[in-house]
């Protein structure tokens, strides 16, 4: 995994998304945990199978993770850590699942 540049980590700390090697990714720290949130490549709910949506989910988490793991500007303290898949459909976006506990779960 690369380093992140000077204005990724800016992007990042002030709670602003960054495409990382083609993943769409945002980090909040909130109360000692870490949510992760990346978007899906789908635009329409009706047409991401569950099989895709869990592909999605794991490379947001190994990109985070991996990221993470590089970059010491973002190791930050917290207990707990959530990856979310997020769909946008235009002017709203819904988190289709996540890993919460190391349990999948699903909103949709």
């Amino acid at each position: 995994m690369r380093k992140i540049t000077q204005r990724e980590l800016v992007l990042i700390e002030n709670g602003m998304g960054v495409n990382i090697d083609g993943v769409p990714i945002w980090f909040k720290w909130e109360n000692n945990t870490l949510i992760v949130t990346g978007w899906s490549n789908y635009t329409n709910l009706d047409f991401l199978r569950k099989e895709e949506a869990i592909r999605e989910l794991n490379l947001i988490k190994e990109t985070a993770l991996e990221l993470i793991n590089s970059n010491k500007e973002l190791q930050k303290p917290f207990d707990k850590i959530e990856f979310h898949l997020a769909l946008s459909e235009g002017t709203s976006s819904i988190i289709v699942c996540e890993e919460v506990d190391n349990k999948l779960i699903w909103n949709y």
